[in-house]
């Protein structure tokens, strides 16, 4: 598993599988999401969230933002409301899977995830 660092996240290397049928919304879609630069190519993307600065956190948002603006339809930003709450709570890592679509909203699907120190 590659672990990304919030300040080396490039929108630009944000690709997206084709639209499948998805399991958990009814009537929705769901797109993979594929992170690939010159050197790597990730299908899950996974965040560090050990250290964050202010900067750090408004890429993390920024980058939210960015893989939402792929679709037309209405945003639901949940990872921007549920970040401050995860920091809290000592999550180490946030874990980006793809893109959900409904006729009229559309989200990430993510989860935080919480790692054991040794």
């Amino acid at each position: 598993m590659l672990i990304l660092q919030p300040d080396n996240l490039n929108p630009d290397y944000i690709h997206f599988g084709n639209p499948v049928k998805n399991n958990i919304i009814k009537n929705g879609h769901f797109r993979h999401i594929n992170y690939s630069s010159h050197y790597f190519s990730l299908n899950t993307i996974y965040i560090n969230l050990n250290s964050l600065n202010q900067e750090s956190i408004h890429k993390i948002i920024d980058m939210e933002e960015n893989i939402l603006n792929y679709s037309k339809k209405t945003k639901q930003q949940n990872i921007k409301q549920y970040l401050d709450e995860a920091i809290r709570i000592n999550y180490r890592l946030l874990k980006i899977s793809g893109l959900w679509e409904t006729s009229t909203h559309c989200g990430l699907s993510f989860k935080f995830i919480h790692l054991l120190k040794n």
